[in-house]
C-alpha cells in the first residue's frame, strides 16, 4: 500500500506545476496582452495550441510509457515543461512566446497523461478516488499559483520563477516513477473499434466545453466584475476544480462510472443556465455560484469518464487508451476558447446559447451508452 502511494505523490506534484499552463492562463493573459502588446484573440491563440498540443501528443507518448515505463518519457517531459516555461518568460514577441509555449504544452500533455495513469494502474481497486486526488492537482496549482501571479505587472517575473522550482523538482520526482507489471487490457486498436467509445468521446468532449471556457475567457465573460471580484473568481475556481476532481472519483466508485458521469452532466447543464443568467443580469452572487460549479464538475468529469475507461478496457494500455480519449479536450479547447471568442466578438453574451447546447449533446450521448449497457 505503502508503494502505490509514493505514485500518487509524484502524480500530484507533477499535477501541481502542469496546472499554471491552463489554470494559471486567467491571471496570466491580462499581463501577457499588456506585456507583448497584443490583442485578446492573439492570446487566446496561444492557449488554443496548449489545449491542442497538450492532448494530440499523448497518444504516442502514452503507447511508448506503456510499453517501457513513465519515467523514459517522464523525465524529457518534465524538463520540456518547466524550461519552457522559462522560455516562455523571456519571449521578446509573441510568436516567440507560441512556439515555446507550444513546446511546452507538449511536455504538460505527456505528463499529464503519465501522471493520471500512475493512480489507475496502480489503484485497479479504487480509481475514482485515486484518479482524482493525482488530477487534483491540475486544478489546486492554480489556486496556489494566482494569487502569486497576480502580485506583479508583467507575466514574465512569475513565469521564470515559477519555471525554475518546477525544473528543479519535477524531473527529479519522475526519475523514481514506474507502472505495475503483469496487468491486463485492450490494446488501443481495439478500444477505438468500439461504438462505446466513441459516445465516451463526444461526451468527455462537449462537457468540458464551459470549462475550457471559464479557463479561458473569464476575464472575456465576467468583464463587469471589479478588480477585486475578478481576483476572488481566478482563484477559487481552480479551487473548485481541483476539490470536484476526488470527490467526484470516489462518488463514482460508489455508485457507479455511468451514473457519476450522468450526475456530472445533469450538474453542468444546471451550472451553464446559471452563468446564462449572472452574465445577461450581471449578477454577481449567480457568477460566483455558477462559477464554482463549472469548476467543481469540469473537474469531476476528467476522474469519471479516465476510470470507466479503465474499468471497460482494462490497465495494460491505459495511458494510450485514455490518451486517445484524452484528445476529446483539443476538440473542447478549440470550441470553448477561439470559437467561443470568435463567436463573442460578433454576437456578444449570445454566444453563450452555444456552451449551452454543447452540454445537452454531451448527455444525449450518456443517455445512448445507458441503453447500451
Amino acid at each position: 500500500m505503502r508503494e502505490r502511494v509514493k505514485y500518487l505523490f509524484i502524480g500530484l506534484i507533477a499535477m501541481l506545476f502542469n496546472s499554471t499552463y491552463q489554470y494559471s492562463w486567467n491571471a496570466y493573459e491580462p499581463l501577457i496582452i499588456r506585456t507583448l502588446n497584443v490583442t485578446v484573440v492573439q492570446a487566446e491563440l496561444a492557449f488554443t495550441f496548449f489545449v491542442v498540443l497538450s492532448t494530440i501528443t499523448q497518444i504516442l507518448s502514452g503507447y511508448l510509457a506503456d510499453l517501457y515505463g513513465p519515467r523514459t518519457v517522464g523525465v524529457p517531459a518534465s524538463i520540456l515543461m518547466s524550461v519552457c516555461l522559462v522560455l516562455s518568460s523571456l519571449a521578446p514577441n509573441i510568436y516567440f512566446f507560441y512556439v515555446s509555449w507550444c513546446l511546452g504544452s507538449v511536455g504538460v500533455g505527456i505528463l499529464f497523461g503519465l501522471s493520471l495513469n500512475l493512480a489507475i494502474k496502480w489503484f485497479e481497486d479504487k480509481r475514482g478516488l485515486a484518479s482524482g486526488i493525482v488530477s487534483m492537482g491540475f486544478g489546486i496549482g492554480g489556486a496556489i499559483a494566482n494569487p502569486f501571479i497576480l502580485r506583479f505587472t508583467t507575466y514574465r517575473e512569475p513565469m521564470l520563477i515559477i519555471g525554475i522550482v518546477a525544473s528543479v523538482i519535477v524531473p527529479i520526482l519522475y526519475s523514481f516513477a514506474r507502472y505495475p507489471k503483469s496487468v491486463k487490457g485492450k490494446d488501443p486498436i481495439s478500444v477505438v473499434k468500439e461504438p462505446n467509445f466513441w459516445l465516451i468521446y463526444i461526451s468527455f468532449s462537449l462537457i468540458a466545453v464551459p470549462l475550457l471556457l471559464s479557463s479561458s475567457s473569464l476575464s472575456i465573460i465576467a468583464k463587469f466584475t471589479n478588480l477585486a471580484e475578478y481576483s476572488i473568481l481566478i482563484v477559487v475556481f481552480p479551487i473548485a476544480n481541483g476539490i470536484g476532481r476526488p470527490l467526484m472519483g470516489y462518488i463514482s466508485d460508489k455508485i457507479g462510472r455511468i451514473k457519476g458521469m450522468l450526475l456530472v452532466n445533469i450538474l453542468m447543464i444546471v451550472a451553464v443556465i446559471l452563468l446564462m443568467i449572472a452574465i445577461f443580469n450581471s449578477l454577481i452572487v449567480p457568477l460566483y455560484i455558477s462559477i464554482i460549479l463549472i469548476g467543481v464538475m469540469g473537474g469531476a468529469s476528467l476522474p469519471t469518464y479516465m476510470s470507466f475507461i479503465g474499468d471497460l478496457y482494462g490497465s495494460k494500455f491505459s495511458t494510450s487508451n485514455t490518451a486517445i480519449l484524452y484528445t476529446g479536450k483539443a476538440v473542447s479547447g478549440i470550441l470553448g476558447s477561439l470559437f467561443f471568442t470568435l463567436l463573442y466578438v460578433n454576437f456578444g453574451y449570445t454566444s453563450l446559447y452555444f456552451v449551452l447546447v454543447s452540454t445537452l449533446i454531451s448527455i444525449i450521448s450518456i443517455g445512448l451508452i445507458l441503453r447500451k449497457v
